[in-house]
């Protein structure tokens, strides 16, 4: 497991937190409680014609994700029969 890792499992405040993922405090509790935009929504055609509907996280929210993401990975280590979201594997 990495140094990051285990800090961030032994973090007991939001302080704590956003250091460990090197965002401010006001920015880690902005995106878990805040009321503002945090997501670009719009509109792509599908094959059909139809319309699909894209909500993008604004990028500070995407840079929070992805540091979280890594977190995470190193923490939870999928059974071999699980493809979906899962990196590495999946039929593309």
């Amino acid at each position: 497991m990495k140094e990051e890792t285990r800090i961030f499992l032994a973090s007991k405040t939001r302080q704590e937190i956003a250091d460990v993922l090197g965002v401010p405090v006001s920015t880690l509790t902005y995106f878990s409680y805040g009321s503002g935009k945090k997501y670009t929504i719009f509109k792509i055609k599908k094959k059909d014609g139809s319309d699909r509907i894209i909500a993008a996280p604004l990028p500070p929210l995407k840079s929070l994700q992805r540091k979280l993401k890594f977190i995470l990975e190193d923490i939870y280590h999928p059974p071999a029969s699980a493809f979906g979201f899962v990196s590495g594997r999946g039929a593309i």
